[in-house]
């Protein structure tokens, strides 16, 4: 009864694994982190922001920071942020990293313009 209880499991658990791709490439999807999470930048200064793509063939992506050039600007390329000259209406600039391979997914992170990162908990 027992060999018959273990091989009944072991075939429910086939058939999951046959249906839902188990071991497949498939379940793994694309994701995309940026690094520093928060970093503090002087007008007219640099700042460096690196990007990780995991679970993807192209690992590149392209950079945008969110509001256009009044809250400074990105290489698309490289990540290096330079800062406006003035204050952007929220000292807070969203740089955003875009997979290449899947444009749907991004990693964003924080340009603190001239003031302190926000804490956090």
């Amino acid at each position: 009864m027992r060999a018959f209880l273990f091989s009944k499991h072991f075939l429910i658990l086939a058939a999951f694994c046959f249906l839902s791709a188990c071991g497949s490439d498939e379940l793994l999807t694309v994701g995309v982190d940026v690094t520093p999470v928060c970093q503090r930048v002087e007008f007219d200064d640099q700042a460096t922001f690196t990007a990780t793509v995991f679970n993807a063939t192209d690992t590149s992506v392209t950079w945008s920071v969110e509001g256009g050039n009044d809250n400074g600007t990105i290489d698309a390329d490289t990540g290096v942020y330079t800062a406006p000259s003035t204050a952007p209406s929220s000292p807070y600039v969203t740089v955003t990293a875009t997979s290449n391979e899947d444009t749907s997914k991004i990693g964003q992170a924080t340009a603190s313009v001239a003031t302190d990162c926000p804490s956090t908990p």
